[in-house]
């Protein structure tokens, strides 16, 4: 299992875009969904400030729970208590909970 706080910015984003986008390395390149005879690029989208990905993400789940907690935390579950995670950043609660639906990481 990835233990998320050992990660640095780049390594997150990076296993954001494979785990949950389906990024796939080649290399130094990167191609979107898995489709390696599309285009590359060397750079990922930055996924940890994306609102608008991280919460159409979060969308696709049946069940779960968004709340900006006091100061300044959030708190994201998703379909039961036991995938959990918390963040001072919106989008990165959002998906360390998907990454640990997915059995990527472990809860808090």
């Amino acid at each position: 299992m990835v233990i998320w706080s050992l990660l640095t910015e780049s390594e997150r984003n990076e296993l954001i875009a494979e785990k949950i986008f389906k990024w796939v390395k080649k290399g130094s390149l990167w191609y979107e969904d898995s489709n390696i005879l599309g285009s590359a690029t060397e750079n990922l989208p930055n996924y940890l400030n994306d609102d608008k990905a991280a919460l159409e993400k979060l969308k696709k789940y049946n069940s779960y729970q968004l709340t900006k907690m006091f100061p300044l935390k959030y708190r994201t579950i998703i379909e039961s208590n036991e995938n959990r995670a918390y963040s001072d950043n919106m989008n990165e609660s959002i998906y360390k909970a998907i990454l640990v639906v997915s059995g990527i990481i472990k809860a808090e």
